[in-house]
């Protein structure tokens, strides 16, 4: 299903242009994939997972009035997690045709704004036992965060 919908959204990206249409081509295809009901299957599963030790944490920079970063590992419902999503993805001019987008009343922007360069948006989630960082650029992550296994963490 998110196979699908990675594919859904490189299609209408490549039909629509990327630059200043992404967010609502991610938008549409996060509606499609949280509806019918799932969005409250899989926001009980976010929740459920917050209680273990491997919560979900999505990154962000949020401006509340100054830049900040803002960890988001609580959810409250499946437009919540939308909304988080879109924050995390959301590269000034390139996203939407606005430099930010909105997220829980305030703008915000992707989380690789808002920490070291060497973590490329991912801090270490306390207190998870592991911080998994999905990077498209891998060289840009330094081996001292890579860890032992190197590129395949």
């Amino acid at each position: 299903e998110a196979l699908a919908g990675a594919l859904r959204v490189n299609d209408l990206c490549r039909e629509r242009g990327t630059r200043g249409n992404l967010r609502d081509v991610l938008d549409e295809t996060l509606g499609d994939f949280f509806g019918g009901g799932r969005g409250d299957v899989y926001a009980a599963t976010l929740a459920a997972r917050r209680e273990t030790d491997r919560p979900l944490t999505i990154g962000i920079l949020r401006f509340d009035p100054w830049p900040s970063p803002y960890l988001v590992s609580a959810f409250e419902g499946p437009d919540d997690v939308r909304g988080a999503l879109l924050a995390t993805s959301c590269i000034p001019f390139f996203f939407a045709r606005t430099p930010t987008v909105l997220y829980r009343g305030r703008p915000a922007l992707d989380g690789i704004f808002s920490t070291e360069a060497k973590f490329f948006g991912a801090p270490d989630a306390v207190p998870a036992r592991r911080t998994v960082r999905v990077c498209p650029f891998p060289d840009a992550i330094g081996e001292e965060v890579r860890g032992e296994r190197g590129r395949d963490l």
